[in-house]
């Protein structure tokens, strides 16, 4: 499980408000007057990570080049 906090903080006289999940930010407020100040992760805080399954390749044999 991935520990889920809200931070209040204040940035050059503006108090901000965020959620952290993890070491992730996820979510900011105010966001931002014309454009959000970082890309918002909602999507984050729904459910487990995100992973993908993939296949890597390993060698049968080490070979010693030094």
């Amino acid at each position: 499980p991935i520990v889920e906090r809200t931070d209040r903080i204040r940035v050059q006289g503006r108090d901000y408000t965020i959620i952290r999940r993890g070491n992730e930010v996820v979510w900011m407020d105010p966001p931002g007057k014309y454009n959000p100040h970082y890309q918002q992760r909602g999507h984050y805080r729904n459910g487990p990570t995100l992973y993908r399954k993939v296949t890597r390749f390993v060698p049968e044999h080490t070979y010693d080049w030094w």
